[in-house]
């Protein structure tokens, strides 16, 4: 029998052999762009959709998925209704084309200011974050932030369900690790986190709790409410070794933990996407009930041995992604191809792989080389 995209990826993450091993490239951002053939300032990140913006996200990795024929990660956002908090948008124009967007978020406790800057023909850029002064803008920020769950809502989500169809999952993002969502409102940079976590920790336990419910009161709302097909969550900061593993399991590892049991008791995959290095913290992955783990970095971005890890956590992780996406951008079709074989030959003998990239394919990754990799998988990747 033959199956769609969607069949396969959840067949696969179900510990099963598909038909074939289901390919679903990181086309995040850059390459849905491309192909949409808009400028990427026109294309609006997930969760914030600004007049200049011209096709949502999801809506270009739809089009990125039929284009190459393959299973696209569609990702809609949920809309979030902050009744008690008022937002004027500022935009300016700058010589080289490119746009600074300023946020202004008016709460009952005060004004927040964030800002972005969206280049011509790049992602954009969070260049202004909102808590600048610990003691004032924290309290404001959780007014912001620490909305309703129930009160989402989720109109692109049910769009994006309705639409993809069969061409791939819709994958709804929950959140961020602790450390990240730190990072996400605080001004000043990871190194300006990691140091108020060693410095204040006791200030910051509390928060965590109240985060970790948020994360779970969200993931309950989603698996009641929500069309979709898994739960995602990702870093952007809180990687190894910029952060090391007895921090992790501090501050993040129970955010995993509780989105992890509040999925499972509801039936519903979950899917963690952890940049730079696995090794150290894989049993940890292992014993917290996710299904899925990616993109598996190869060094020297990270240290994922993939035949190893399948050895080792095959029977309780879904794998994802392994191939480099520096040898996308930089390397022949037939380079491409042996990589895909060497991914498939690793991980897919007994199912439980989805042939992913180990990041975000660059943008300037020729289209050759993306539609090698969709070949690849489907010579190498049949069973029986």
């Amino acid at each position: 029998m033959v199956m769609t995209w969607k069949e396969r990826y959840l067949c696969a993450a179900r510990h099963q052999m598909p038909d074939v091993v289901p390919i679903t490239p990181e086309t995040f951002f850059y390459i849905p762009a491309r192909v949409s053939g808009l400028r990427c300032q026109e294309v609006a990140p997930v969760g914030l959709t600004l007049p200049f913006h011209k096709r949502k996200t999801w809506e270009a990795q739809l089009q990125c998925a039929q284009y190459f024929d393959m299973c696209g990660w569609i990702m809609p956002a949920v809309g979030t209704i902050s009744p008690n908090v008022n937002t004027e948008t500022r935009m300016t124009s700058q010589p080289d084309g490119s746009l600074i967007t300023t946020l202004v978020h008016s709460t009952a406790l005060g004004a927040l200011q964030e800002q972005y800057w969206f280049p011509v023909d790049d992602a954009s850029w969070h260049t202004e974050h909102c808590v600048k002064d610990p003691v004032r803008d924290w309290p404001r920020y959780f007014e912001l932030f620490f909305s309703d769950p129930w009160a989402a809502d989720l109109s692109e989500v049910e769009e994006a369900y309705a639409r993809t169809g069969g061409q791939g999952i819709v994958s709804i993002y929950v959140g961020s690790p602790f450390t990240d969502w730190l990072c996400s409102a605080r001004h000043g940079g990871y190194e300006t986190v990691i140091y108020e976590l060693l410095d204040n920790p006791g200030w910051f336990k509390p928060l965590q709790a109240r985060y970790a419910e948020h994360i779970a009161e969200k993931t309950r709302m989603l698996c009641e409410r929500a069309p979709f097909d898994e739960l995602f969550m990702g870093n952007e900061f809180s990687e190894l070794p910029l952060l090391n593993p007895r921090l992790w399991r501090e501050w993040d590892l129970p955010i995993l933990e509780d989105f992890c049991a509040v999925a499972k008791a509801y039936g519903r995959p979950t899917h963690w996407h952890q940049h730079g290095s696995v090794t150290p913290i894989l049993p940890d992955f292992a014993r917290s009930g996710l299904t899925i783990l990616c993109p598996l970095e190869r060094a020297p971005g990270g240290d994922a041995d993939l035949a190893e890890v399948k050895r080792l956590y095959g029977d309780r992780l879904c794998l994802k992604g392994n191939v480099e996406t520096n040898l996308l951008l930089n390397g022949t079709p037939e380079q491409v191809a042996l990589q895909v074989m060497e991914c498939i030959q690793a991980a897919g003998s007994s199912g439980g792989y989805i042939l992913g990239t180990g990041d975000q394919v660059a943008r300037d990754t020729p289209f050759e080389n993306i539609h090698a990799l969709v070949e690849a998988g489907l010579r190498y990747g049949r069973y029986g």
